[in-house]
């Protein structure tokens, strides 16, 4: 029987010994030989696939205005007035497919916020006259200009090399760099697609995912030691600023958000302090301040503009929306069988972060289910506090708050950064290219047979590539239910826009027919797990 053809009597039942037997040896030839192989020529196992009414779900247009409103609120962080309008449209969502919806308690931190295309940069020249150039973001938190002499920072500009500690030893050991506004460049790291290795499946007939395929993504950017340690090192050496070259183009640097991990609000700015202004440029911009300091030496200066604001005490909220099943109590979700399906809706960019467009639409598609046909309730996180975990926690906040709820979870379901394309940026050619295939996915699974076995089927059967079927525990906020040993599924992508606030950009981006096709495939998932006892779920983990 081909994939999409299986019947729903075919679908529906539970799980022989020898259909058990089937799913673990094939995982187990997997881990030998990989499924790149089967992808294409193992049929999905019947049972597994779990059956679509596509007159039920959300159409790829209605997603697709989702999607620009929610772009079209601008960044939301969490709190925010643009955030909490994201959160209204969610909630309302819900409640008018049926789900009733309900707050957990507020976490409070300080929100700092700033306008990137109000930020400014100039070269200040000996004769007195000052060269614009273009600054393309700032580095969160750091810093506020706005009550300085003229609204600017003014220093001398200093090499700073990469930023790390070696370029920094020298000023910290002397002072020599106290009051300097410190330059740096930042690489991408070297990273390849090797991250998409060992897989347990991996749907890519061309070949573009290989171990030494590059996967040179400004998402990993977060990552980087410019972005991890060389703020506190510039703090250290005593600088009054500092200005970060990307290696990118314009149009991949423009707006970057970078970076947001554990990232702190610097110094006192809630009461005047300027904390340590840092701004973004792209690589070309990057050359020309090095030729500069190359030309003008020690006596090179630069004048920086960063208007930003701090909000203390902050209060952002995480919501859940609940779907009773046929054994659940429609008051209580603690009681009876649960899935739950999470993201978190704060971000900056289109992918950053559409997973609660993608649960709204299942929301509203299994509610139009009837009660008696749901076999679980369905528990929907809509998270908060991702982008300021320096304060304030994602889904580990909903784990700490309900373990009544987890106590009866059968499996998670968690969906970030939907409909991404794939680019590639070169910033020495100064191209930024679509590379005509999907953003590479990860696909991470707990070390549970079946789950494993039904994610692969509906992969299959809605033929969604380059996204590969690897071992958990995932990186975002699936980690909370990986780390509660919960069978646990959760999908995610790193393209170059991830953080991105360019609304151009990230919109052209993003493919709506790409991320309706994730959105039928996680449904069916869902539906799937309803062929699946918990125990099926459970059975078999590896230890």
């Amino acid at each position: 029987m081909k994939a999409g053809t299986t019947s729903d009597s075919d679908r529906t039942g539970r799980f022989s010994r020898r259909q058990f037997l089937r799913a673990a040896g094939a995982l187990g030839g997997a881990a030998l030989v990989g499924r790149r192989a089967l992808a294409q020529s193992v049929p999905p196992v019947p049972s597994f696939v779990g059956s679509l009414e596509h007159a039920k779900l959300a159409s790829q247009h209605e997603v697709w205005e989702w999607q620009n409103f929610m772009v079209d609120l601008g960044i939301r962080l969490p709190g925010s007035p643009q955030h909490v309008r994201y959160l209204d449209f969610l909630e309302e969502g819900c409640a008018r497919a049926g789900l009733r919806t309900f707050h957990d308690p507020t976490q409070r931190y300080p929100r700092w916020e700033a306008d990137y295309t109000k930020c400014a940069l100039s070269i200040l020249e000996d004769d007195g006259s000052a060269t614009d150039v273009e600054a393309m973001s700032y580095f969160p938190g750091s810093g506020n200009t706005s009550k300085l002499p003229g609204g600017a920072l003014v220093g001398p500009l200093v090499d700073a090399g990469q930023g790390l500690p070696e370029d920094f030893a020298a000023g910290i050991a002397t002072g020599s760099m106290k009051g300097a506004i410190a330059f740096c460049t930042e690489p991408r790291l070297p990273t390849t697609d090797a991250l998409a290795y060992p897989n347990y499946y991996l749907n890519d007939p061309d070949m573009t995912v290989t171990p030494v395929t590059p996967y040179r993504k400004w998402s990993l950017s977060i990552l980087s030691p410019q972005s991890v340690a060389t703020p506190a090192l510039a703090e250290q050496a005593g600088c009054a600023g500092m200005i970060i070259a990307l290696e990118a183009t314009r149009k991949c640097a423009l707006g970057q958000y970078v970076s947001f991990l554990l990232t702190e609000v610097r110094g006192d700015q809630a009461n005047g302090a300027p904390g340590m202004p840092i701004l973004y440029v792209d690589y070309r911009t990057g050359q020309y301040i090095k030729s500069r300091l190359q030309a003008l030496g020690s006596t090179t200066r630069a004048r920086m503009v960063l208007p930003s604001k701090t909000h203390p005490n902050t209060g952002t909220d995480e919501i859940v929306a609940f779907l009773p099943g046929a054994t659940g109590d429609a008051n209580d979700p603690s009681k009876g069988e649960n899935v739950i399906i999470a993201s978190h809706t704060d971000g900056t960019s289109a992918s950053e972060e559409n997973g609660p467009l993608g649960m709204l639409a299942l929301a509203k598609y299994f509610a139009k289910i009837p009660r008696s046909q749901r076999r679980r309730s369905l528990v929907f996180c809509f998270a908060t506090g991702h982008f300021t975990d320096a304060y304030t926690k994602d889904t580990a906040w909903f784990t700490a708050h309900h373990p009544e709820i987890v106590a009866n979870t059968v499996a998670t379901l968690t969906v970030e950064h939907l409909g991404q394309k794939s680019y590639t940026d070169d910033p020495q050619a100064d191209t930024y290219t679509y590379d005509g295939f999907p953003e590479l996915a990860l696909s991470y699974v707990s070390q549970h047979p079946l789950l494993i076995e039904s994610v692969i089927a509906n992969y299959q059967t809605e033929n969604l590539t380059r996204a590969a079927v690897i071992n958990g525990p995932g990186f975002g906020v699936s980690q909370a239910f990986f780390n509660a040993n919960l069978p646990s599924y959760a999908f995610i992508t790193g393209p170059n826009t991830l953080y991105q606030m360019d609304r151009e950009t990230v919109l052209e981006g993003t493919d709506p027919a790409r991320m309706h096709q994730e959105i039928r495939t996680f449904a069916r998932i869902l539906k799937g797990w309803e062929n699946l006892s918990k125990e099926e779920l459970r059975a078999g983990a590896a230890v």
